[in-house]
């Protein structure tokens, strides 16, 4: 390589390292931004329920940690530790993971409604609501508010999900989600929900046999898994045709 070469080399280097640091620190700002903007919002709408949140992992893809969950409306979304991964560019992909497992409380039972660990990957929409209040919500929904997630994986017990799918609003402000799932170990997992008696013996069995005439064999390991889509519509959650459960509306807050 000539000199001439080389010195042109280190420039470009040079200006794709002072780019890359660019947007660490574009990224960097906005998370806070947006941080602190939520925070001064959202007082009397959402309470957090950790410390604030930091910003954190350079010189990789900029990292926000998060502990400990945060209350909105009458609905609590528990967590030890939460992590937002990604550089925030509409169109580009976001990473959230809960690595120690997460809960919804308040309206619903914290132990029934648990996973284990949660892994989602979003397209950051283009539109983000101003609040959670009932008018930002509102606002964001007439701008055809959705939030497509590329992929998510969890785990509860025996059971494995893994899907992609959309979360809408409906009408009523309320969560409108459609997500095509695999799900394995279904069956060891409905015969603990019976044995801790979440359900009973003859939903139970109706279940597994549904699940299972549904059923396709995993080539690689042999495994029975469900191909299924998972919906919540009307305050109801489905699997397939089952109707699972029935959820508590949530109550948005109001600006006024």
């Amino acid at each position: 390589m000539t000199k001439r070469a080389k010195i042109a080399a280190g420039v470009v280097a040079f200006f794709l390292i002072a780019a890359y640091v660019g947007l660490w620190g574009y990224s960097a700002q906005w998370f806070q931004k947006e941080i602190d903007r939520v925070y001064a919002d959202s007082t009397d709408n959402i309470d957090f329920l950790g410390a604030k949140p930091r910003i954190a992992n350079f010189p990789f893809v900029p990292k926000v940690i998060y502990s400990g969950g945060l209350k909105i409306g009458n609905a609590e979304i528990l967590f030890p530790q939460a992590q937002l991964k990604g550089y925030p560019i509409p169109g580009m992909a976001l990473k959230a993971d809960f690595p120690l497992g997460v809960s919804l409380g308040g309206a619903v039972d914290p132990k029934v409604w648990h996973l284990d660990s949660l892994k989602t990957s979003i397209t950051i929409p283009y539109h983000l609501p101003r609040d959670f209040t009932y008018e930002g919500l509102s606002e964001w929904k007439q701008k055809d508010g959705s939030i497509t997630v590329r992929s998510y994986e969890l785990n509860k017990g025996t059971l494995h999900s893994t899907g992609k799918g959309h979360l809408f609003l409906d009408e009523q402000l309320q969560p409108d989600l459609a997500f095509q799932s695999e799900i394995y170990g279904y069956q060891d997992f409905i015969a603990e929900q019976q044995r801790i008696g979440h359900i009973k013996p003859f939903p139970a069995a109706g279940a597994i046999m549904l699940l299972n005439s549904l059923s396709t064999k995993d080539e690689k390991n042999g495994h029975s898994y469900v191909a299924i889509d998972v919906t919540v519509k009307n305050g109801i959650l489905s699997a397939g045709p089952i109707q699972a459960l029935e959820l508590p509306p949530i109550v948005w807050g109001r600006r006024s």
